[in-house]
């Protein structure tokens, strides 16, 4: 999921919340305007208090907060504003966020969201159905993309198609855990198998989908290449209305290729190349990559640091004595195809 760019699916934010409000609907619906906010805002109070109160969860549970009182009172609230109002009460509330990652990936995101997915938008060729959640996911990654290249040293353009893929699904995995997964934890194993069956299917989209991504044949986007791409991109949307027909069509298909040639994976040449203090790859003069594992080996730094070297297979994984060692050599073959273990 990581490798892939879809790690937020795995944590709590204002999606989960927009699905709780809309099953409750039916029941909030029969209550007074008053009665109806108040039960919204225990609602949120409550999903915050399940998961723990983790940054991005406070960043999702106080801007629909000030979103309800917004509607309760009949005001028009600009998104915007909310989120300028979201992120000043809760730096009051604790300063400290300031430092979380989790708390600045969330705000960065939904600042694209607000500011950028309409414009990206409307600049988009195709369809409708196809243009919106297009432009959801680019603004998401460029809001983010300056944390996310800080944080794993690039980003995956696999991760636009695989968002586009993945998303609904786990938008639909979360409507079904909090109507159909409620119902099933209440009847017998057998009846709950069937009822999660749909559950089941598209989770298995979204792990099938993250395992393409990860190893898709492209390689990280760093600062220079990453603005590189969105200097071409843009370039492109601003001359496309200003040329012919014809000239559009060149212009689209020139700015794919130079996109593509920068996505180009580019595997580290012969010799032996140090990736992190406890993996080592080095690949020979005809080409064979070995990789090397040390004994303390942490498994998140390996696949990280092995993904940032653009390596499509392994033909050797060499692997110390280590219970670390062999935990980090398994998500490894996972992940890359592994020829031999040693």
């Amino acid at each position: 999921l990581r490798a892939a760019g879809l790690s937020p699916l795995t944590a709590v934010s204002g999606q989960n919340g927009a699905f709780l409000i809309a099953v409750a609907a039916p029941a909030l619906s029969r209550v007074g305007r008053r009665s109806r906010a108040v039960l919204t805002l225990v609602l949120l109070v409550a999903m915050v208090l399940v998961t723990r109160a983790d940054p991005s969860v406070l960043r999702a549970g106080v801007m629909a907060g000030l979103a309800v009182l917004a509607v309760s009172t009949g005001r028009i609230a600009p998104a915007i504003r909310i989120l300028a109002l979201t992120i000043t009460i809760l730096l009051l509330a604790d300063p400290m966020l300031v430092h979380a990652l989790g708390f600045r990936l969330s705000i960065a995101a939904t600042a694209g969201l607000v500011v950028l997915a309409g414009p990206i938008e409307s600049h988009l060729p195709g369809p409708a159905w196809l243009r919106l959640p297009l432009a959801v996911t680019l603004a998401a990654q460029l809001a983010t993309a300056p944390l996310v290249v800080g944080l794993n040293g690039g980003i995956s353009p696999a991760s636009v198609p695989a968002n586009l893929l993945g998303v609904p699904a786990a938008g639909a995995v979360m409507m079904l855990g909090v109507t159909v997964g409620t119902l099933a934890g209440l009847v017998a194993e057998p009846v709950a198998a069937v009822l999660q069956l749909p559950a089941r299917v598209l989770v298995g989209w979204i792990d099938l989908v993250a395992g393409v991504a990860a190893g898709a044949p492209c390689s990280l986007l760093d600062r220079v290449r990453l603005g590189a791409v969105v200097g071409v991109i843009v370039g492109a949307g601003l001359a496309r209305p200003r040329c012919s027909p014809r000239g559009r069509r060149a212009l689209v298909a020139a700015a794919v290729l130079v996109v593509v040639a920068l996505c180009w994976p580019r595997a580290p040449g012969p010799g032996e190349h140090p990736l992190s203090d406890d993996v080592t790859v080095v690949v020979g003069s005809c080409g064979g990559v070995v990789a090397r594992l040390s004994g303390s080996v942490d498994e998140s730094d390996a696949l990280a640091a092995l993904q940032q070297s653009s390596l499509r297979r392994i033909d050797l994984l060499v692997v110390e004595p280590g219970r670390a060692a062999r935990a980090a050599a398994a998500s490894v073959g996972e992940q890359w195809p592994v020829r031999r273990r040693l």
